[in-house]
């Protein structure tokens, strides 16, 4: 048989629980590009999977992985994308475009968003700097509105230098390009709840506005790392509701984009609330879903995964589909690979529903 280097096969995630072979995944696919892997930060496996989805993706091709990720920045080469300047050159579409609406709603949501957060990291008042935003819809994007509103602000205001400042920020933002786990980019948990969505913002920002820069489509797997505190019920609600609407426009991204997109989160909020195809679900604990702590919970989930939980065999977790018709697929208890995922390269890639 011919040797494939392809990336578009599916990944073996491991064995089935209670035997019958190994279990893949065709995160590829356009009816398969959406998973949650819900699990608490250290009785879980959540983050060496990640690791594990990173390496042998970026194996085959080290442009088609980009991941935000928790963590303090590491060095490694700087690989910048400037598709968010590009893309606010462009006027609103015209009005038979069919995405026309969400397109303008979208490039609005960033601009708006974006400098709602920064005015609200340096305690600024919008309504006395940016009172009023317009931009000329027939020639440029949203963006171009609040660049001339932040140059018509007199130079003696404390804050104009951090505006113009923000602004640079987004012309050209700066992913690290790492050896074996493809792109990321870095939300620093010792920052404010602000900055950390500032920094969820401009990544999702960039992507979406590379995937609109592309001619060719790139096969991309994006995964989501979101800060357990930025999905808290007792969150600004101003930080909540972008968040919210990043996950939610990564996940459309998913939809109408060659882009798959993995949540790595310790909540189950807001998998429901999206529409997540598939679940992997491990160990939860202090979450809006706890499996260590609420017995009631505890009483849903198989027992063998339970009690292998409790003697911290976190590598059992719980798959889970929520679209599919056969019910014996819905939901299977599995033992996920602790080294490293395979490509299934013998698989012939039919209609996959």
């Amino acid at each position: 048989m011919e040797h494939t280097t392809s990336i578009n096969k599916p990944l073996i995630l491991g064995n089935y629980y209670y035997g019958g072979g190994e279990m893949a995944w065709a995160w590829y696919h356009e009816h398969h590009a959406d998973l949650a892997i819900i699990g608490h930060h250290e009785l879980s496996p959540r983050h060496q999977i990640v690791q594990q989805l990173q390496q042998a993706i970026t194996k085959r091709d080290d442009k088609a992985v980009y991941s935000i990720t928790v963590g303090k920045p590491q060095p490694g080469e700087k690989s910048t994308i400037n598709a968010i300047d590009w893309l606010e050159g462009f006027s609103d579409p015209p009005e038979f475009i069919a995405d026309r609406d969400l397109f303008i709603k979208n490039r609005i949501f960033f601009s708006s968003s974006y400098y709602n957060l920064i005015l609200k990291s340096i305690n600024a008042d919008r309504e006395t700097l940016l009172p009023s935003v317009r931009y000329k819809a027939n020639l440029e994007g949203p963006l171009a509105g609040y660049m001339r509103a932040i140059d018509a602000i007199n130079d003696d205001n404390k804050h104009k230098a951090k505006l113009i400042s923000a602004t640079k920020n987004i012309l050209e933002v700066d992913w690290i390009h790492t050896n074996n786990e493809g792109h990321k980019y870095f939300i620093d948990p010792d920052e404010s709840i602000y900055e950390q969505t500032i920094s969820l913002l401009i990544a999702t920002w960039s992507l979406f506005s590379l995937t609109c820069q592309e001619d060719d489509p790139q096969q991309y797997l994006v995964i989501a790392e979101i800060p357990k505190q930025l999905l808290s019920i007792d969150v600004d609600p101003m930080v909540g509701k972008i968040v919210y609407d990043c996950i939610s426009l990564l996940k459309q991204l998913s939809i109408t984009t060659t882009l798959t997109l993995v949540l790595s989160t310790e909540m189950l909020f807001p998998v429901p609330e999206l529409a997540f195809r598939y679940k992997l679900l491990f160990q939860t604990k202090d979450s809006d879903y706890d499996l260590t702590h609420n017995q009631s919970n505890r009483e849903s989930i198989d027992p063998n995964l339970i009690k292998d939980w409790d003697e911290y065999q976190k590598f059992s977790g719980l798959w889970i589909d929520d679209i599919t018709s056969n019910t014996e697929d819905g939901v299977i208890a599995l033992k996920v690979n602790p080294n490293m995922f395979e490509f299934w390269d013998s698989f012939e890639d039919i209609r996959v529903e």
